[in-house]
């Protein structure tokens, strides 16, 4: 369905509006921005007071239609958008996605997902969504609900890094009640489509919207202003115990490691926010069942036990007096890649999610330049059995022992490349090399290290909590 309204005066605060969005685009003139375009009243708004402020800041403009295929109006709803933004002259990329629910998980929040992964595709510098005042009530009032701690009930922020990009995510009009942008819309005449989904009570968003701000607005008029109000004092709290955590941890982010002795010298509380802390980075929210669960297990087990905890497709392993975050468990499924090394820097190994990376180098853990070029080598996964002498003098030690003694987690040795030359194994990279196949007599080595893509499979957000209603 496409709503009209007819034209009234323009409202004297459409100005105001320019003004505010000026202010919030300036620090990004020049760059690419994407708009997100529903066809909704608040995405129109949007994308007709960018036409206005575009030109002024050299915005390289572009808009985004993500048919859910969910709506039997949804065709309707693209050739809409498409004709929208012939109208404003402005490219825009039409991409339709296939939604499969899992268990325990609502038709929004995959469609949510659907649509931040196509928005995650863009590589645009800003990502603009037209998220407005009441929108941000319905997401409080739902986290309140839901039972969110002081990062939930902090709101939907104004502006974050898109996970996973260097992308800017800002919606410019979180301020602006949805009140005022209808009577924008009226006053210039704009069309836009109307979701019928928007009416049914059986989504807990429409039933706040349709049955319960009403009643609120009855008692206290200005409710909006004083949800918001609260909001910004959990976000001030929320700073205040993310600075607690970050000075209570010891470890390592980037390989997400966490030393459970600091831990343990914690009293409970801080014990908690730590952990909700140190999981955030990887945008990760564990329930309370969870992190009893993983408090108890990993402070608790006997020294000899290897306790782990799945969250998701995440799993939580001890490993000599660290706790550690990795994705899965499996063994990766890999190819067997043959290679020759010609002198090149670095090698990508299709497949793999990763490179080889190879470097002048001295010791015991270099290869002799002059081996790697003999003959070709072939990169593959253990398979159990192999066996490894890393010295002249040493005896002929079973590889997995020589990885345990590597303090490497057992996560990261199952999928770690070997590297082979015929049936002989040359390398187990940044770890050991075969005394064969050393330098002697001061002969050039190559030191050769893996390097996956993300290390160890890990994505930090590095920004504020990321909920189902951001």
């Amino acid at each position: 369905m496409v709503a009209s309204r007819k034209s009234t005066p323009l409202p004297p605060d459409a100005n105001a509006l320019q003004q505010q969005l000026l202010a919030a685009l300036k620090p990004f003139a020049g760059r690419s921005c994407v708009l997100g375009l529903s066809g909704g009243l608040d995405s129109v708004v949007l994308l007709d007071l960018l036409a206005q402020v575009a030109p002024a800041l050299q915005l390289r403009l572009s808009l985004v239609h993500v048919n859910h295929q969910l709506s039997p109006f949804a065709s309707d709803w693209q050739q809409f958008c498409v004709q929208l933004a012939q109208q404003y002259q402005f490219p825009i990329m039409v991409q339709c996605v296939q939604l499969q629910r899992r268990g325990g998980e609502s038709l929004e929040a995959v469609a949510r997902d659907a649509r931040y992964g196509v928005y995650a595709s863009l590589g645009a510098d800003v990502l603009l969504l037209a998220h407005h005042l009441d929108d941000q009530c319905e997401t409080l009032l739902l986290r309140l609900l839901r039972g969110a701690g002081v990062h939930g009930l902090s709101g939907m922020p104004r502006q974050r890094q898109l996970a996973g990009t260097s992308t800017t995510l800002l919606r410019p009009l979180l301020g602006v009640g949805r009140a005022a942008l209808q009577q924008y819309a009226e006053a210039r005449q704009l069309r836009w489509v109307s979701d019928e989904s928007n009416d049914d009570p059986r989504f807990r968003r429409n039933w706040l919207r349709h049955s319960v701000f009403p009643l609120l607005a009855s008692v206290f008029p200005h409710y909006r202003r004083q949800l918001v109000q609260t909001a910004q004092h959990l976000d001030d709290a929320a700073q205040i115990l993310d600075q607690v955590a970050q000075a209570d941890f010891v470890g390592n982010l980037a390989t997400a490691c966490l030393q459970l002795d600091a831990l343990a010298q914690l009293g409970e509380e801080r014990q908690r926010n730590l952990l909700r802390w140190f999981l955030r980075q990887y945008g990760l929210v564990p329930s309370v069942a969870c992190l009893a669960q993983l408090r108890q297990q990993m402070l608790t087990a006997g020294m000899d036990a290897c306790p782990a905890l799945r969250i998701d497709d995440w799993m939580l392993e001890r490993y000599r007096g660290c706790l550690y975050l990795h994705r899965g468990s499996e063994v990766p499924s890999v190819p067997c890649i043959n290679l020759r090394w010609n002198g090149e820097p670095d090698i990508r190994l299709d497949g793999w999610a990763g490179r080889l990376l190879f470097r002048a180098g001295t010791g015991p853990l270099t290869v002799a330049a002059h081996h790697l070029r003999a003959a070709p080598l072939q990169v593959r996964l253990r398979r159990g059995g192999e066996r490894l002498r890393p010295a002249v003098q040493a005896a002929n030690r079973q590889l997995k022992h020589v990885l345990q003694e590597s303090a490497m987690p057992p996560w990261q040795r199952r999928g770690w490349p070997l590297l082979w030359q015929g049936e002989q194994l040359l390398a187990v990279p940044g770890v050991a090399v075969a005394a064969a196949f050393q330098p002697q007599n001061g002969e050039s080595g190559v030191l050769i290290e893996w390097q996956p893509d993300v290390p160890f499979m890990l994505q930090r957000t590095d920004e504020k909590t990321v909920l189902p209603e951001d």
